[in-house]
C-alpha cells in the first residue's frame, strides 16, 4: 500500500492509521487492571489526560506510541517542563514497566523478536538485545522516544531534527512552578520539531489533579476540566480551530477493587488528605476555612474592599476585615469587575495602572497585612476553589521574592 500524505506531500506530513494502531495496540493485552487509551482521544490532536498516580498513564501512551512506530518508523518526543525535572534515575524508571513486563514481551512483538529491551544514552532511548550474561549485544541506531525539554525550546532551533518526530508526550505538565510564558515556549519546541507537518499527535499527562494550571486557561480547557469526575471525557474545539481530548483518567472496575482492599488494609484513615493517594478524591483542593456566620451584633468593619488577585487566568478579590470574632482577618470571594481605582496584584506581567506585580515587594503595606493575616490563620475562603488559587498566588509570590529569575 502507497503511502498517503496530506495535501499528496511528506512536506505536511503522513496520513496514519490509527484504526491498524490500536489493533496492534490491542494485540498487547495489556492487563485488564491498566488504564488504557481510549480511541477517541485520536480524534483530536491533542488529548489532555489527569489523574492521581499509579494507574499507567504513562506507560500506556508511550506503548501506544511504540505501537505508532513499529507501524511506521516514527518517534515518540517525550517532553517534561525543565532538565531538572528528568535525570538518569527518572529514565530507569520510565520505561521499567515496558522493558521487564511479561519477560519484555512488549518490546520483543514491538520490534518482531530482534530486540528485547530498551536503554537509556544521552536523552535518548533506543531498542537493544540483551544476553543472558546481561550484555548488550546489539542497539538500534535510530532512537524510538526522545527526551526533550520546554526549557531547551531556544537550543533546538539549530540542532533537532526529527522528520518522524510526530507522537509527542508531555509528561507531569501540572506541576507548581512555571517560567513565563512557558506555554508559549512549549508551543515554540513544537512547532520546531513539527515544522508543517499536520500528522502529529500530543499528549499532555499530569499525575495530579489540581485545578490551578496556567496550561488550562492558555488551552481554553479551564472551565470544562473542573467539571469532569473520575472516568468523564470529553471533546471541544478552541476558539481558534483546536480540536482537546479532555479525561479525567481512572483504573478500571476491577483494578479499583483490589486498590480498595488494599486501602482498607493499611490506608483506611479519616484524614481527608489522604484521597490523593487512596484515589478517592474528585480533586487535589486544600480544605480551607470558609467564610463564617457573626454573631447578631457583631458588625463588620470592612477596612479594604478593592484588592484583587489575578492568576492563571481566575480573578479573587481579598476583603481586609475587623470583626470581634476573628480581629483583623481576610475573607476571599470571587472577583467581579475591578474598578480603576482598585488594586490587582498579579503573578503574570502587569498590564494596567492599577496592577502590581506578585506582592508588590517585601516592604509593601498590603504585603505585611497579607501575611499578617496568613501566619496568624486568619484567612477565610468562600469555596475550597478560591483556597486553592490564593494559596497558589501566595506560593508564588514567595518564590518569586526569593529568586526573581526563576519567572
Amino acid at each position: 500500500m502507497s503511502t498517503k500524505y496530506y495535501y499528496g506531500s511528506a512536506v505536511y506530513g503522513e496520513i496514519y492509521d490509527w484504526n491498524k494502531i490500536f489493533k496492534l495496540y490491542d494485540s498487547l493485552k495489556i492487563p485488564d487492571t491498566c488504564w488504557k487509551v481510549k480511541r477517541e482521544a485520536l480524534k483530536s490532536k491533542y488529548a489532555v489526560e489527569i489523574s492521581e498516580r499509579s494507574i499507567g498513564k504513562t506507560t500506556n501512551v508511550l506503548l501506544l506510541g511504540l505501537c505508532q512506530r513499529a507501524l511506521y518508523n516514527t518517534q515518540i518526543c517525550y517532553v517534561r517542563g525543565t532538565e531538572d525535572e528528568f535525570k538518569p534515575s527518572d529514565a530507569k524508571k520510565l520505561t521499567e514497566i515496558i522493558r521487564s513486563y511479561d519477560g519484555g514481551r512488549y518490546v520483543k512483538q514491538l520490534t518482531h523478536d530482534k530486540y528485547n529491551t530498551i536503554v537509556y544514552k544521552a536523552k535518548a532511548f533506543y531498542y537493544a538485545y540483551m544476553n543472558e550474561e546481561g550484555e548488550i549485544e546489539k542497539k538500534d541506531p535510530e532512537e524510538c522516544i526522545k527526551v526533550l525539554t520546554v526549557d531547551r525550546n531556544i537550543d533546538y532551533k539549530s540542532t533537532l531534527n526529527m522528520p518522524k518526530g510526530d507522537f509527542f508526550v508531555y509528561d507531569e505538565f501540572v506541576r507548581k512552578h512555571y517560567a513565563p510564558d512557558e506555554f508559549v515556549d512549549w508551543c515554540d519546541l513544537f512547532k520546531t520539531v513539527a515544522r508543517d507537518r499536520l500528522s502529529p499527535v500530543i499528549f499532555m499527562l499530569a499525575n495530579s489533579i489540581s485545578t490551578v494550571c496556567p496550561y488550562y486557561g492558555e488551552m481554553e480547557i479551564r472551565k470544562e476540566i473542573r467539571t469532569l469526575k473520575a472516568g468523564d471525557s470529553m471533546s471541544l474545539t478552541t476558539e481558534g480551530g483546536t480540536k482537546i481530548f479532555l479525561e479525567r483518567c481512572t483504573l478500571p472496575t476491577k483494578a479499583k477493587e483490589k486498590r480498595s482492599f488494599f486501602n482498607s488494609m493499611f490506608l483506611g484513615f479519616k484524614n481527608e488528605k489522604l484521597g490523593a493517594i487512596t484515589g478517592g478524591q474528585l480533586w487535589a483542593l486544600p480544605k480551607v476555612p470558609h467564610l463564617y456566620r457573626r454573631e447578631e451584633g457583631d458588625e463588620p468593619l470592612y477596612l479594604y474592599r478593592n484588592l484583587y488577585i489575578k492568576h492563571e487566568g481566575e480573578l479573587l478579590r481579598v476583603d481586609i476585615v475587623l470583626d470581634s470574632a476573628e480581629g483583623l482577618h481576610l475573607e476571599v470571594v470571587p472577583g467581579r469587575n475591578a474598578k480603576e481605582d482598585s488594586v490587582i496584584l498579579t503573578s503574570s506581567v502587569p498590564e494596567a495602572k492599577n496592577e502590581v506585580f506578585a506582592l508588590g515587594g517585601r516592604q509593601s503595606r498590603i504585603r505585611k497585612v497579607l501575611m499578617q493575616c496568613i501566619n496568624g490563620c486568619k484567612v477565610f475562603y468562600s469555596t475550597n476553589d478560591e483556597g486553592a488559587i490564593f494559596r497558589s498566588f501566595i506560593e508564588r509570590s514567595i518564590l518569586l521574592e526569593k529568586n526573581p529569575l526563576n519567572y
